[in-house]
């Protein structure tokens, strides 16, 4: 689900924002910011879509038992867990980067992106500590 609902639509959604010449909503990149500061309501709805399109599916491969991701770490799974502690804290620190341009113009996209990051930070806690606690208050956060 997360390949495909998650990760690979939305991805596709931010290879359809280049022809409409918002590059800021196709791949998050800090070059197109000026131009999409200046840019109307209306031609920048979407933010960063293929990011976390890739993020959803590069998310989803770890736990496909094919890849082989979680094979390699059956001898240590404390390493798996500070594995995926960094790989969510690196994703929180993408996420409070795309919430500085988007304050400055969209109301919504700032709560969404701030919500996004409190998630993946304390998923990136409860990696780091093993705590389902910090899991299931990041899992209430997401689905409110």
């Amino acid at each position: 689900m997360a390949i495909f609902a998650g990760g690979l639509v939305q991805f596709m959604a931010g290879m359809w924002e280049f022809p409409r010449g918002n590059v800021f909503g196709a791949t998050g990149e800090w070059g197109a910011l000026e131009s999409w500061v200046d840019c109307s309501v209306v031609r920048c709805p979407m933010i960063a879509f293929s990011m976390y399109g890739a993020f959803w599916m590069s998310y989803a491969t770890i736990f496909i038992p094919g890849s082989g991701v979680l094979a390699s770490y059956d001898n240590a799974p404390d390493e798996l867990a500070n594995a995926l502690g960094l790989y969510l804290t690196v994703w929180f620190m993408v996420t409070v980067m795309f919430i500085f341009p988007v304050s400055r113009r969209h109301r919504a996209f700032t709560v969404l992106l701030s919500v996004l990051a409190l998630a993946l930070l304390m998923l990136a806690i409860a990696q780091f500590t093993g705590s389902e606690q910090y899991v299931a208050r990041a899992l209430l956060v997401v689905l409110d």
